[in-house]
């Protein structure tokens, strides 16, 4: 899955200005990291009925002001969005986004005193001669 589609495709649902893949811009008080997470899907039983999809993991990584409540509000603000959605077009396709938690990750400030938080969530989409 081309991650910078998937940013593309967010983009189109969440509202910031500096987005970036596989990385964050540190210099920018607000902005969205894209990454193609290495977590572990495992089989459980929420996807024994899905065998013929592909699930896969992406996280956001939300850099958002030193206020602690705007950054709070900012990441819910996005969950619900990505939530609301449910589904995400890439090339035309359509892609289930499935939210991995129950809430934004909270993983505090960084050196700038700058909150960040994570939303992992996974998209499932149909395969297409093995491929998406």
């Amino acid at each position: 899955m081309d991650i910078e589609k998937v940013k593309d495709g967010l983009k189109s649902i969440i509202t910031m200005e500096n987005w970036s893949c596989g990385t964050i811009d540190k210099n920018k008080e607000q902005a969205i990291g894209v990454y193609d997470n290495t977590r572990r899907i495992e089989k459980i039983s929420q996807f024994d009925n899905l065998q013929t999809y592909t699930i896969v993991p992406f996280s956001l990584l939300i850099r958002y002001t030193q206020n602690y409540v705007s950054a709070n509000k900012k990441a819910y603000e996005i969950y619900n969005a990505i939530k609301d959605k449910k589904v995400l077009e890439i090339d035309n396709k359509k892609y289930y986004m499935i939210l991995v938690d129950e809430n934004p990750q909270n993983t505090g400030p960084d050196d700038k005193g700058i909150y960040e938080f994570v939303i992992d969530f996974n998209l499932l989409g149909g395969k297409q001669n093995g491929k998406y």
